[in-house]
């Protein structure tokens, strides 16, 4: 388990901590697997978001999560072009943190029986 240690913007600020999880990522050698992020606190979460939030934050269309699960797909996060992970502060300025987790989802293929050769079709970037 890592920790993501953020000292957030006063009131409502987003935070783009996408290359900070891709570091957590990267440092864990898992190849292909899950990357569980956790944000501990009631004022605060985390989103998934095709570029910053920002404005969005303070008409509350955008919905943060305490926890989200993202794909590890060679070593990289399983985001599509143009997506991030951000930290949503409704309450700072705060010294927040953020549990990342990375586990093995063992050899390519095993998951429900999905093969090598599927893909996924779009913007991904995996």
């Amino acid at each position: 388990m890592k920790y993501i240690i953020l000292n957030t913007g006063p009131g409502g600020s987003v935070t783009d901590i996408t290359s900070r999880v891709q570091d957590v990522v990267r440092q864990s050698e898992v190849a292909d697997g899950l990357c569980y992020l956790f944000a501990p606190h009631t004022q605060a979460g985390i989103t998934i978001s095709n570029g910053a939030p920002g404005h969005a934050v303070a008409g509350g269309e955008v919905r943060a999560a305490n926890a989200l699960t993202l794909l590890v797909v060679n070593r990289r996060l399983g985001l599509s072009r143009g997506q991030g992970v951000y930290f949503l502060e409704s309450c700072g300025p705060q010294r927040r943190k953020v549990l990342v987790k990375v586990v093995d989802g063992g050899p390519p293929g095993d998951a429900a029986g999905v093969s090598d050769e599927c893909s996924l079709k779009g913007g991904t970037n995996f």
